[in-house]
């Protein structure tokens, strides 16, 4: 068969499926509040404005086959059935328009950057190998912790990931640690109508056409870094029930410095860093003050001694319902069109 015609024939099958299926209402409103450490922390204060300090709640609609999305003054409309998606700026009352085929184009055309960004780099990595290795340790247990949020019984899952120098704590080579805590509390439907768009909205875009023609590539970074395939492994084996919707999530992300990554007055050593472990621990010299010495100024969760909080996100459900409204979920009046 002629691809062109394959390529019709499969758009046109999509189409037909996507008009069959029936997609619940929902309506989801989320919390998100980001922090950051040291100084970039403190520019973000003074700068960020109210966002910043209380954090930004986004609204989630879904009806008809249609789902809206809207982040403070700017919205993204997704429409399965025309194939359209439209960006829209409710404060400028503007908005542009962009079809399926026009998205992934622009999908392919990144994955080829990156192609050749990748092919580019590996025989200059190659040239220059490192006796240093370093690997993934992951851990993942249920605290036993509960609380009510949002009116829901949740239960805390955390899951850790550090990255650390081969054979050596992180304290002793230093590397990061990010910590995500996952309050999981009922299956929610209006989430789960909202996953199922989604899905249908990827396979209406052909991702997993795209991802498998990078299959062999990340088959090869696994067979590079096999600590990345025993972590995968490690997570499965920890059998730990991942049932529910997360209603709160909260990951932090921490640097860990790396002895001599200061000097002894506290100020910077000149050395490059020659390790990964030495890069994160000039990175924790430039966020915190000294090892330990935690910022007043930084609303962000309590760090360890020895860590600098690089960043701490949470974003919690506020509300979800299996309703909708249809009038939201179309261009509003008198919005003028960009493109």
């Amino acid at each position: 068969m002629n691809p062109m015609n394959r390529s019709v024939m499969v758009t046109a099958a999509v189409s037909l499926a996507l008009q069959t299926i029936a997609f619940g209402d929902a309506t989801v409103q989320r919390k998100t509040k980001v922090n950051f450490g040291g100084a970039i922390g403190k520019i973000a204060g003074v700068f960020g404005g109210k966002a910043v300090r209380d954090g930004v709640v986004s609204t989630t609609t879904l009806a008809g086959g249609v789902k809206l999305d809207r982040h403070d003054r700017f919205g993204e409309l997704i429409n399965l059935k025309a194939e359209t998606v439209a960006q829209i700026d409710f404060d400028k009352q503007t908005y542009s328009v962009k079809t399926f085929e026009q998205i992934r184009k622009e999908l392919e055309e990144q994955l080829e950057r990156m192609r050749e960004a990748q092919d580019s780099g590996g025989a200059e990595e190659k040239a220059t190998p490192s006796d240093v290795q370093f690997e993934l340790t992951l851990d993942v247990k249920e605290t036993g912790r509960k609380e009510k949020i949002a009116d829901y019984d949740c239960r805390e899952v955390v899951i850790t990931a550090t990255i650390h120098q081969k054979g050596k704590p992180v304290e002793a080579a230093g590397g990061s640690v990010v910590t995500l805590s996952m309050w999981l509390g009922p299956e929610l439907a209006a989430i789960k109508e909202i996953e199922n768009f989604d899905l249908a909205y990827a396979k209406a875009l052909k991702l997993q056409e795209l991802a498998g023609q990078s299959a062999q590539q990340m088959a090869s970074a696994l067979a590079m870094y096999p600590q990345m395939q025993q972590a995968i492994t490690a997570i499965q084996n920890k059998r730990v029930d991942m049932r529910g919707t997360a209603i709160r999530t909260v990951m932090i992300m921490e640097a860990v410095p790396a002895p001599g990554a200061e000097t002894a007055d506290g100020g910077e050593s000149s050395e490059e860093p020659k390790s990964l472990g030495g890069l994160f621990g000039k990175m924790a010299s430039k966020l915190g003050k000294k090892k330990g010495e935690a910022n007043p100024d930084d609303s962000t969760a309590p760090t360890a001694a020895g860590r600098v909080n690089v960043m701490t996100s949470t974003t919690e459900i506020l509300s979800a319902a299996a309703t909708a409204s249809a009038a939201d979920l179309s261009l509003p009046a008198g919005f003028k069109l960009k493109n």
